[in-house]
């Protein structure tokens, strides 16, 4: 039986699930998180959602949500389509996607 993920919530100035709680939301167990999304609200109840990397350096920001559980929907999704999203090259070099994910020219 696989165990549901846990969500990271912060209170009290710490970031805890239902696996434990730290300090830092870019540690855990002393290793150091590939990325970390975070939810924020953005004024009038609309919220927004954030990626950064672990030098916290903002990677993405989502569209506005009308609710948080609309914002982790789109944590979900991203989730789930950047592992098997293709690369494709918009700019002038109009270059095509390879199935590798790696770009082509010409």
């Amino acid at each position: 039986m696989s165990e549901a993920p846990a969500t990271l919530k912060k209170t009290g100035g710490y970031y805890g699930t239902s696996a434990g709680c730290c300090k830092d939301a870019r540690t855990w167990g002393g290793r150091t998180l590939a990325g970390i999304f975070e939810i924020a609200e953005a004024g009038g109840k609309k919220y927004f959602f954030r990626l950064t990397a672990p030098d916290g350096t903002v990677v993405a920001v989502s569209p506005l949500f009308n609710t948080i559980k609309a914002a982790a929907a789109g944590i979900t999704a991203v989730r789930e389509n950047a592992a098997t999203g293709l690369i494709v090259d918009m700019s002038r070099s109009r270059r095509r996607p390879l199935p590798s994910g790696r770009l082509a020219t010409g």
